[in-house]
């Protein structure tokens, strides 16, 4: 029986094969991962990045609220449960 590890993207593949940083994002959105968002001020935000652009993330919270965030203010993104896209079909 053959592995279909070698398919699926993880955070770290995303992040060093598909542009960085977003490329990262761009996995974190993709597969609804929980991320724990803390800024530079201290605070600390929960939620699911829905989206996001140069200079901004948009992340929905638990209340179903929507806030967007400046790159520039934030310190550490931590995924709470790492999840794996699933395999791409050719």
């Amino acid at each position: 029986m053959e592995k279909n590890n070698q398919n699926k993207a993880t955070l770290a593949s995303s992040f060093m094969n598909e542009g960085g940083q977003n490329g990262a994002l761009k996995f974190l959105k993709e597969t609804k991962s929980p991320v724990t968002v803390f800024l530079i001020t201290g605070i600390k935000l929960d939620g699911i990045i829905v989206g996001f652009d140069q200079y901004t993330i948009s992340l929905l919270d638990v209340n179903k609220l929507t806030q967007l965030i400046y790159k520039d203010k934030i310190s550490t993104i931590c995924p709470k449960k790492i999840a794996h896209a699933a395999p791409k079909h050719k």
